[in-house]
């Protein structure tokens, strides 16, 4: 086109530089919503992405919870049993009896 017009006059464009172009209206919106739907979908992997960390530091904060219930329990059970074997002395089937009665107590 502007070759065209510019070699009435003697002049060859052999280059030329474009600084600003400007699309019809709605171009522009199409562009504009192609690039919107993108950022959205991004943004949708991205809160799902952090919504399954959230989950799953719940769950090992949870894990580790019970765990430690457990070591309590145990830490519990021992303490009893130390104690009775202390009180009762070395009476090995007494203390076999008092371990049965530990157990018995704290898990029913």
């Amino acid at each position: 086109m502007y070759l065209m017009a510019m070699s009435t006059y003697g002049y060859e464009i052999v280059k030329t530089l474009i600084v600003d172009i400007e699309p019809d209206d709605r171009v522009k919106r199409a562009m504009n919503g192609i690039n919107a739907a993108a950022r959205m979908r991004v943004a949708a992997n991205e809160k799902a992405e952090a919504e399954k960390i959230l989950q799953i530091k719940k769950a090992e904060g949870e894990a580790e919870s019970k765990y430690l219930a457990g070591v309590g329990i145990a830490r519990q059970c021992h303490a009893i049993v130390d104690g009775r074997q202390a009180s009762h002395g070395a009476n090995s089937q007494l203390n076999l009896v008092s371990l049965n009665r530990v157990q018995s107590t704290i898990f029913f």
